[in-house]
């Protein structure tokens, strides 16, 4: 595939799946497989068959290519199932320890699908949030979860944003054990987490899950801030793909909180923002324009034919200084009032967790 084509396929694979409304007559896609394939490496492939098998339009795909589509959604829908039921399992066992899971990333996904069906979002493994991670980590060590041998830093493991990795010797479910919700996170942002927690009960297992103002929030800095994506002029599109299904799902209080969270990494909101705008046709209730910077991002994404990440000079300068503010704040915000969540959000914490069922 080359370059120029895979910017295209890119492009026509992101309106196929976008969440809401016909598909437009103008981004019917002529090369079936390359679509198949960029949707299989980004986690959309059952995004992609939920919007064909009802649709005209998979009249023209290969007979075949068509199988391998619903074959493999089938096995999502089954794969999913059995992450859900191991899931419950660790729950139980943290119950018993007195600790509640928060979950994070598919994990909340998958007991709280945007659109209603939680077969569409791809995971490999549960990361959680604990109020007490060490009393987490070594109630899963105690049950005979073993080290998965994905110590990402050993020299800075006192202060990663999660312990190292674990594995269930009979599921092969592997676990990571949040100390902050994500890489970039200080004290409020995990404050925030943790404060606006919905309680879940399922099955004889107590578990929460994060406001979904959180979640958007968690979305946004993972794919911007944490992978480098607003720095490289890239985006992985299954994260741009939870973003527009939140758009259309969830109500303007959701997003006006989560805006009011993001006020820190406003950029990269707005950027997302526009993105979803332009490239899926979806916006959320939440009024925005686009300024001279989100519309800048979107020209370098498209500036290059090959929809890779950005490795120059400039790219990295972005993504280094991004990080470097995180840290910064990480270490010494608490001591100056310098943090990522405003103070007056914080104060509604409590109140917004208790509100959302």
């Amino acid at each position: 595939m080359s370059g120029g084509t895979l910017r295209r396929t890119l492009e026509q694979l992101l309106r196929l799946v976008a969440p809401g409304g016909p598909l437009p007559v103008a981004v019917e896609p002529t090369d079936w497989p390359a679509i198949d394939l960029l949707a299989r490496q980004s986690h959309v492939m059952a995004a992609l068959w939920l919007r064909l098998r009802d649709d005209p339009l998979l009249a023209t795909v290969p007979p075949a290519l068509a199988e391998d589509l619903r074959l493999g959604y089938g096995e999502q829908v089954r794969r999913n199932r059995l992450m859900k039921a191991q899931i419950l399992m660790v729950a139980r066992l943290l119950n018993r320890a007195g600790q509640a899971p928060l979950l994070l990333k598919g994990g909340a996904y998958l007991f709280d699908p945007p659109l209603g069906n939680a077969a569409r979002r791809y995971l490999h493994d549960l990361d959680f949030l604990g109020a007490d991670s060490g009393v987490c980590q070594q109630a899963l060590l105690e049950a005979g979860f073993l080290d998965a041998g994905k110590i990402a830093r050993p020299r800075e493991e006192a202060s990663y944003h999660h312990w190292p990795a674990l594995r269930d010797p009979e599921s092969g479910l592997e676990v990571e054990v949040h100390k902050r919700p994500f890489i970039t996170a200080d004290r409020a942002m995990t404050r925030l987490f943790l404060a606006e927690a919905v309680p879940l009960e399922m099955e004889g297992a107590r578990l929460l899950l994060p406001s979904r103002a959180c979640r958007i929030v968690a979305n946004v800095i993972h794919s911007q801030v944490s992978d480098r994506g607003f720095g490289a002029a890239w985006f992985n599109p299954r994260y741009l793909l939870e973003f527009a299904e939140t758009a259309v799902a969830w109500p303007a209080g959701d997003w006006q909180a989560a805006a009011e969270a993001l006020r820190g990494n406003r950029i990269c909101f707005g950027s997302f923002l526009h993105l979803a705008d332009k490239l899926m046709d979806v916006r959320p209730p939440l009024p925005h324009r686009a300024g001279p910077l989100q519309r800048l991002q979107l020209a370098r994404i498209r500036r290059h034919m090959d929809y890779a990440p950005r490795r120059g000079l400039f790219g990295q300068a972005l993504g280094k200084i991004g990080l470097l503010k995180d840290r910064a704040r990480r270490r010494y915000g608490r001591w100056i009032g310098w943090q990522s969540v405003p103070r007056r959000r914080l104060a509604l914490a409590p109140a917004a967790g208790r509100s959302e069922g």
